[in-house]
């Protein structure tokens, strides 16, 4: 008995301190404005999912409309998410979006992709590389080897002089991420394909903050120096 009570009472007080902790980091945001209020993030999200739920659900404030959901801002342009099939404009949006960052690249993109079938999103990356840019990619084994788009657009970038790698471990490289110059990370369900950009249901994230694209550009080199789970992919 006298074990349980002890047990309830540290139970107790983490839970206490992590309301605190909560309480804290909203209240500083909320002062600071250094991050997005709880409840703007929180509505664009759930609108997403009502929409998806029941198409004639729309949020109960903001601009009527899919598009006042399917791509979403936080205050200074810090995060932005594309929905491509909740999004009432043109279906190339979430293409135009990925590209437009690339466009922005000045020294360093990596792309750590699993499917990429999309040829203007490829045709940015060789854009960044034209422009001088250095640029790796690392892509996924199975979808190399069962898709002919894809393995011709991966020709495409190693006769361009993009080192190009593909794991060889048993699992999946199932990321989809390009980091731009240390900076900006995009992120999501999003594959670089064209059924992504029209027909599926996914979401593309844009996150400009230099502290998280690091810890992605930290993945990207341990994979890359992986010699063990990765390997080099030749014409």
């Amino acid at each position: 008995m006298k074990k349980s009570s002890q047990r309830l009472s540290h139970w107790t007080v983490t839970i206490f301190a992590l309301i605190a902790c909560l309480y804290l980091i909203f209240a500083y945001e909320q002062a600071t404005g250094a991050f997005p209020a709880v409840p703007t993030s929180m509505h664009q999200f759930l609108g997403a999912f009502n929409i998806l739920a029941d198409p004639g659900v729309l949020p109960s404030s903001g601009p009527s409309g899919p598009t006042a959901v399917s791509q979403a801002a936080i205050p200074d342009n810090n995060i932005r998410v594309i929905f491509p099939r909740s999004d009432a404009a043109a279906p190339s949006d979430t293409v135009k979006l990925l590209t437009d960052q690339y466009a922005t690249a000045q020294q360093t993109l990596d792309v750590a992709i699993y499917s990429l079938t999309q040829k203007d999103i490829a045709n940015g990356i060789l854009a960044a590389k034209k422009r001088g840019v250095q640029v790796r990619v690392i892509t996924d084994k199975s979808q190399l080897a069962s898709n002919k788009t894809q393995r011709q657009m991966i020709a495409k970038f190693i006769s361009a002089g993009i080192p190009v790698k593909e794991n060889t471990h048993s699992g999946l490289m199932h990321l989809k991420v390009s980091i731009v110059d240390d900076k900006i990370v995009t992120t999501g369900s999003f594959n670089y394909t064209v059924s992504a950009d029209s027909r599926n249901d996914e979401n593309l994230v844009v996150i400009n903050n230099p502290t998280l694209a690091l810890a992605y550009q930290a993945e990207f080199n341990r994979m890359w120096a992986n010699t063990k789970g990765f390997a080099t992919v030749n014409n």
